[in-house]
């Protein structure tokens, strides 16, 4: 097998403004799941209100449990107590930065929203979105673990393409195994919000909707209308789609890389997912709660897609940037621009090569036999 290692393309000298949001101050860095403590404890706060069921949070925090044990580093890099209130207080500012970029679009979504919902609510239109998407990440993640925890372990030395480069994560038999596990667990903590996004953003257009009496049902001039209404504001929403996709882009690339930027962020949030230097589709959730809080409630108008397909699209889309292939100008074409950020670290940000274009720090590789370097996580 050819290792040959191949060197990505410095980041541009002017590939700065814009590219990352601006922080004021500083926090020590440290601490790989000061994040997930963090989401842990919000999660039991939530259900003390009432907001989330119990069990859902005795699943989370004891998968949290779980992989933490799974990880082999010492407390004291897996946990920086000390250094939190600082790392929080920068996290802070990148939600406020994204939120405020992200407002415009939300007030449009919720506009749209008002038009849709004497239709589709109805049709319990996402408040079942999260236990179908849960549900079928749990299902597919378990596939994945039995899978992978049986070829590991009786066909290791035929393990296939996904196993057969054995660095980084995925060196040894013990190690990969190891990974699996881990991944399984910790990933099974992030996606609770990937699969609540939707019922969230609809939860909270709908608070709004009633509290500043805004249902068109409840105004005679306009409830005669409402199906008129309904398919002119479906007719908006599709000509728009493409035009919301470019911010949510554009503000996933600059969360990413803020969090690849600032040493404590990436310490404390980022670093848990480049754990997957050779990633599987168990490291597809691999992600901080506090992360996906971001990159997945910035496309609002997403947030009105039909369960089903909000459903398939967001399991697809998952697995397809970490999908087992390795080697480049593969058949599986779809998750190489991420799978080579994870391998070299400080290249490919965005979803989509544009953003990584204009700002400098696109990366193309052709030969498909390079391979991982090392371990940044």
């Amino acid at each position: 097998m050819n290792t040959a290692i191949a060197k990505p393309q410095p980041l541009s000298p002017a590939s700065s403004p814009g590219a990352e949001y601006p922080l004021w101050g500083s926090a020590s860095p440290g601490g790989v799941y000061n994040s997930h403590l963090v989401a842990g404890a919000i999660f039991v706060a939530l259900a003390l209100f009432g907001a989330i069921n119990a069990w859902l949070v005795l699943w989370l925090n004891g998968c949290l449990f779980f992989g933490m044990l799974f990880d082999r580093r010492t407390w004291k890099r897996k946990l920086a107590v000390g250094a939190m209130p600082g790392q929080m207080l920068l996290y802070a500012q990148v939600v406020l930065r994204a939120a405020v970029h992200m407002f415009p679009y939300y007030a449009v979504a919720f506009v749209l929203y008002l038009g849709i919902a004497p239709v589709v609510l109805p049709l319990n239109f996402a408040i079942s979105s999260f236990v179908m998407l849960y549900g079928f990440y749990m299902a597919i993640r378990s596939y994945w673990l039995l899978r992978y925890l049986w070829v590991l372990r009786f066909r290791w030395d035929r393990a296939g393409r996904l196993f057969e480069t054995h660095q980084a994560n995925l060196k040894s038999q013990t190690a990969s195994i190891q990974h699996v596990l881990w991944a399984y667990c910790i990933g099974n903590v992030g996606l609770v919000v990937r699969c609540a996004s939707q019922v969230m953003t609809i939860g909270l257009f709908e608070f709004l909707r009633q509290a500043w009496n805004l249902d068109l049902t409840q105004h005679p001039q306009w409830s005669g209308h409402v199906m008129t209404i309904f398919w002119g504001t479906a007719a908006i929403w599709l000509a728009t789609f493409w035009f919301a996709l470019q911010p949510a882009f554009l503000i996933y690339y600059r969360v990413h890389r803020t969090f690849h930027t600032c040493r404590p962020l990436y310490d404390s949030i980022h670093s848990i997912h480049h754990r997957g230097v050779l990633p599987t589709p168990l490291d597809s959730g691999t992600i901080s709660p506090l992360e996906f809080a971001l990159t997945e409630l910035n496309l609002p108008a997403g947030m009105l897609v039909p369960n089903w397909y909000w459903t398939i699209a967001q399991v697809i889309l998952a697995v397809a940037g970490h999908f087992p292939s390795h080697e480049t100008n593969t058949w599986m074409k779809s998750g190489q621009h991420h799978l080579l950020h994870h391998r070299f670290f400080n290249v490919n940000f965005g979803l989509i090569p544009r953003e990584d274009a204009r700002y400098g720090s696109l990366y193309r590789e052709n030969s498909p036999t390079a391979v991982a370097g090392s371990d940044q996580g």
